[in-house]
């Protein structure tokens, strides 16, 4: 007769073991990992909230703890008095001086430098999704210059864009507001006109004489980039301010017969006071030149003054010049807007404690955060979301 006890402690064993995977599962649950709904639109566009009948907001993955914090890291803020945790994002670091300026977030007194890291940019146009004519018009361009393409490529004839003139540009006629895309795809117009825009475009230079011309206007200063070939056979980008007049940056690169041949990217922006600008190849992901000038503040256009100045040209503008060129994914974007809403780090500067940190919303018109409520203690942070985990269509990591 075999002895049942060895059966007997094998099934205490299992039980045991069940047993603990539960507890840790449910310890999980309750003390690392949560998921909430989102319904506000403090957070905007990176965590959608409900809009419409059928979109009823995004639920959010939290793990608890936050561990070592960076700028511009999202965090979930426990505020009390029975209200539900909030998602913001960390502005201010604990000891630093903050005040939000022109839409600008400053930190001891300064404009955060050209490569500190950023929340991604904000999307307002894309060609592949919108209508070109619904926010670009040709305001100089003869009959015949521009002609568009079954696959949506554009294609300049040089001969009828002179350089000098507007007649190769594609011109942003709509202002630059701090919209984004809602759920749908449709884009939310904005309330408040945003500062610091930027725009990409995929180009081919068709011919040795091609000019690219990519333009920003902030505050009526206006700043051209332009991109052609130089008398060597180099390429080169050459930033101007007021074009025609002040010269900022003229940066040479180099480009293989296969780069030039195929399509070219480029990415100009202006971010806190920070004119930045990029070529890269989109087949290989290969960056062939970088160049970014700082400038310290907006000055008139052509002597108009600053009240006066917000529509002497538009925002934003593309094309080209000279020699012949085709356009594709024309994108326009756009940085985190900080509006001078509340009390603290508005009026004038705060300085922060040994353990507090400023929390901002990314929809800064209709957020609740620390301009309102002041800083935040370290130990009010309770943890960091991750991802989207609902609707199912929309999961993504969060930045």
């Amino acid at each position: 007769m075999s002895d049942p006890r060895p059966a007997k402690s094998r099934l205490q064993r299992l039980v045991v073991v069940l047993s603990v995977v539960l507890l840790a599962l449910v310890f999980a649950r309750a003390f690392v990992a949560r998921t909430y709904l989102v319904t506000t639109a403090s957070m905007e566009p990176t965590i959608l909230g409900a809009r419409g009948e059928h979109f009823g907001g995004e639920r959010v993955l939290v793990t608890f703890g936050v561990g070592e914090l960076q700028r511009f890291d999202l965090v979930v803020v426990e505020r009390g008095g029975g209200e539900a945790p909030f998602v913001k994002r960390v502005g201010g670091m604990p000891g630093e001086r903050i005040r939000l300026l022109d839409g600008d977030l400053l930190v001891d007194g300064e404009r955060l430098a050209a490569d500190a890291p950023r929340p991604p940019a904000i999307e307002l146009f894309d060609s592949s999704i919108d209508e070109l004519a619904d926010s670009f018009h040709f305001r100089e361009a003869p009959e015949g210059a521009w002609t568009r393409q079954a696959d949506g490529v554009l294609s300049l004839a040089g001969e009828r864009a002179p350089a000098g003139s507007d007649a190769g540009l594609l011109l942003l006629h709509k202002e630059l507001r701090d919209g984004y895309r809602l759920a749908d795809g449709s884009l939310d117009p904005g309330t408040q006109a945003a500062n610091d825009g930027g725009v990409s475009v995929e180009f081919r230079l068709e011919e040795p004489a091609s000019l690219l011309r990519a333009r920003l206007v902030e505050e009526g200063d206006l700043f051209e980039l332009s991109l052609g070939t130089t008398e060597t056979g180099a390429l080169e980008l050459l930033l101007v301010r007021d074009p025609g007049g002040e010269e900022l940056a003229r940066v040479p690169f180099t480009a293989t017969a296969e780069e030039r041949g195929d399509w070219l990217r480029l990415d100009f922006s202006n971010i806190d006071n920070h004119l930045m600008a990029a070529v890269s190849a989109p087949s290989t992901g290969k960056s062939l030149v970088e160049l970014v000038a700082t400038y310290q503040a907006n000055l008139p256009y052509n002597g108009i003054l600053p009240e006066d100045r917000s529509s002497v040209a538009a925002r934003v503008a593309v094309g080209g010049a000279s020699g012949d060129l085709s356009l594709r994914h024309l994108r326009v974007t756009r940085d985190r807007l900080w509006l001078p809403l509340g009390t603290y780090a508005v009026a004038e500067s705060l300085d922060l404690g040994p353990s507090e940190y400023f929390l901002l919303g990314d929809n800064s018109a209709d957020s609740a955060d620390s301009r309102l409520w002041g800083p935040v203690q370290a130990s009010s942070l309770i943890g960091r979301p991750r991802a989207i985990v609902g609707p199912w269509a929309r999961r993504r990591a969060l930045r």
